[in-house]
């Protein structure tokens, strides 16, 4: 066997578990170019690296070539499918944003990520899957359209996962949904027919408690006064400036009243009175 038969021969055996270091989607130079969608489950791996990796494991029959993306510092995987080659380097893939998370492998990652090949044929159609949107505003759009085209991205639909969704209406506003539940497995593909999709709406039922407890609280008004039934007239005391001879004038009656003011006069009439010119 010659040098370069061998070192084929060596690739071979070592494809399905070749280690690349991972960088975010956003990085990748044909980014905006290429038209790259962040709600995909696609890598973009070194051309060099698709040519034999699809060779090896793949037929011509073959239309969707998955694989697991694996932390080799955590075990953490994700499922991925083989997108469109890049020719960068020999050493780099580029992947969403949210697949670099869910391997706990965030922003510029140095951890290597490798890649194992896994067949479509062990994952089942989906049948249900059950979705909990992280944000209230979901429930203010039509929330079924917008999963069913978010949903039109992935090439498998995997339980525990959290995935940005965009609302163009919104103005392309972004939002965060959990993936509660998948049947008939935990990983099963999406693209099936007969898929039924639910949603849980956790803050319909905070908002319920909200309005159950301010129904619950009643609001106390004051007591009406009551007026009091008296024959008693009130009138406010004496001030404490009065003197005290003040305050212990004695009540006269008219006729004593009448007297005075006569006695008044009379003694004005006394010549002791009058004015001396």
């Amino acid at each position: 066997m010659n040098y370069k038969n061998l070192k084929y021969w060596m690739l071979l055996n070592t494809l399905g578990k070749m280690m690349f270091i991972p960088r975010s989607l956003v990085f990748y130079p044909g980014y905006f170019k290429d038209n790259c969608n962040e709600l995909s489950d696609q890598v973009i791996l070194p051309s060099h690296f698709i040519n034999h990796f699809i060779d090896r494991f793949y037929t011509a029959d073959d239309t969707l070539y998955l694989a697991y993306l694996i932390n080799t510092n955590t075990g953490d995987s994700v499922v991925v499918s083989i997108g469109t080659p890049h020719f960068e380097d020999r050493d780099t893939l580029f992947a969403p944003q949210w697949v670099l998370d869910a391997i706990k492998c965030s922003g510029n990652c140095d951890t290597p990520v490798k890649i194992e090949k896994v067949s479509k044929t062990e994952f089942p159609l989906a049948t249900r899957i059950v979705i909990k949107p992280l944000d209230p505003l979901a429930f203010e759009t039509n929330i079924v359209e917008c999963f069913q085209n978010a949903l039109m991205n992935l090439c498998v639909l995997q339980q525990g996962l959290t995935l940005p969704i965009t609302i163009p209406e919104f103005g392309n506003y972004q939002f965060l949904a959990y993936i509660e539940k998948v049947e008939p497995e935990m990983n099963s593909l999406s693209h099936s027919d007969e898929l039924s999709v639910e949603f849980i709406n956790e803050f319909a039922n905070e908002a319920a408690t909200t309005t159950a407890t301010a129904t619950a609280t009643p609001i106390v008004r004051p007591p009406t006064p009551i007026p009091i039934e008296s024959n008693t007239i009130l009138f406010p005391q004496q001030s404490d400036s009065k003197s005290e001879s003040e305050s212990q004038t004695p009540i006269l009656t008219p006729e004593q009243r009448r007297e005075q003011v006569r006695q008044a006069w009379a003694n004005r009439c006394l010549p002791s009175n009058r004015n001396t010119s």
